[in-house]
């Protein structure tokens, strides 16, 4: 019996030393860390459902503004946090090249009503656990159809040629040296799809609560509509959609607030010393751009918590890390349809509707701690009243 309790002790304190010795890996490369702790690195409170993930990442982000970048661990796992604004433009713009793999999306995308904090947090944060548990991103009824349908399809344009959309491209990529299979087809569909979809909604949902909340934001935006569309005798068109500039304010000041991707991620190649850098990553190293933090910097947008669509008037290029779609050659693919189906539904909604809040009380959001996405704890409520 001591000796089983003895084995037992001396197993439990090499586990703890070995993984001690793996949460010391930034400070083993010369690079800042934090304070991470077993099992969850710097992200207990993600882990226990306590903290929202991309206020976590943001208050990191604030810990840590004096460096230009900082090491964190998802459980056992390394990060780097860019913080220095430059640092992360070279990164995402200039550098892009340096930090050009991001690897395979294995598995598609998560279904549009699955964003469940913990099938995610597996699927990121502990890769070799949800394969060895067998976890998957994607439910498997949507991605049996997704793969179906792009076999059907294929089938289909074997015979008849398609049209120049994103499907034909990549099947046309699956005869090139790329040999792409049917399954990363359709994982390119669904993310396609999810990152116009999911986003567009969820975007007009909160710029409409902060429009009910901010009643003088709204009329100056219906003034716009009323204004542009009188001029098209009451049709709406892609020209005088583009008119409607403080709409698109409002809507990039959504982002800015209540942005979609909590981060963006760059994965390391090689060991990477890039132009306009001024640090060197290691090798396989994963690189995570604070979206929401650098959103809410007050160095960056005085009064991070006001809803100011003025901010981003006469900015053509704003002059800020605002990356609500990441930037450079590897932004959001879907970004253009998903701004322009955010900004078509504002417009038909505002034309027609006064908005208000149900609860003038509750004129406050919390974001779900069980989410990923931007999810508000008991949802968005707001009354419609036709306008006269």
């Amino acid at each position: 019996m001591f000796l089983v309790i003895f084995f037992v002790i001396s197993l439990l304190t090499l586990a703890y030393r070995a993984f001690r010795y793996r949460l010391t890996y930034w400070t083993r490369h010369g690079i800042p860390q934090l304070q991470p702790a077993i099992p969850f690195g710097d992200f207990g409170p993600v882990f226990r459902q306590k903290r929202f993930y991309g206020e976590l990442l943001q208050d990191l982000y604030l810990q840590s503004k004096h460096l230009p970048l900082v090491g964190i661990y998802l459980t056992f796992r390394p990060v780097l946090i860019a913080v220095d604004p430059e640092l992360i433009k070279a990164i995402l713009v200039r550098d892009a090249d340096c930090f050009s793999d991001r690897g395979r999306w294995q598995g598609g995308a998560v279904a549009v009503d699955g964003f469940n904090l913990m099938r995610i947090a597996f699927y990121f944060l502990a890769p070799k656990f949800k394969n060895w548990l067998g976890i998957k991103f994607v439910d498997s009824v949507v991605e049996s159809f997704m793969i179906s349908m792009v076999r059907k399809i294929s089938e289909h344009r074997e015979h008849e040629k398609g049209d120049q959309d994103l499907i034909q491209m990549l099947l046309e990529l699956r005869s090139s040296d790329l040999a792409l299979k049917d399954e990363i087809v359709a994982a390119h569909a669904l993310f396609f799809i999810i990152g116009s979809y999911e986003a567009s909604t969820t975007t007009t949902s909160f710029c409409l609560y902060e429009l009910a909340k901010n009643v003088d934001i709204q009329q100056k935006a219906q003034q716009e509509i009323d204004s542009v569309i009188s001029k098209e005798e009451g049709e709406l068109t892609v020209e005088n959609l583009a008119d409607m500039r403080y709409v698109d304010c409002c809507i990039n000041e959504t982002y800015r607030k209540y942005p979609q991707c909590q981060s963006c991620s760059e994965d390391v190649p090689r060991t990477t010393s890039c132009r306009n850098t001024t640090s060197q990553s290691p090798s396989g190293s994963t690189v995570v751009i604070p979206l929401l933090g650098l959103a809410n910097d007050p160095e960056f947008f005085p009064n991070p918590e006001a809803f100011l669509p003025e901010r981003f008037e006469n900015k053509p290029d704003y002059g800020l890390p605002f990356y609500p779609f990441g930037a450079g050659p590897r932004s959001c693919i879907a970004k253009r349809l998903g701004h322009l189906q955010t900004k078509v539904a504002l417009v038909m909604l505002l034309a027609k509707f006064d908005i208000a809040l149900a609860n003038p009380d509750a004129a406050s959001v919390r974001f779900d701690p069980k989410f990923f996405i931007t999810k508000a704890v008991g949802g968005l409520n707001l009354v419609f009243t036709k306008r006269d």
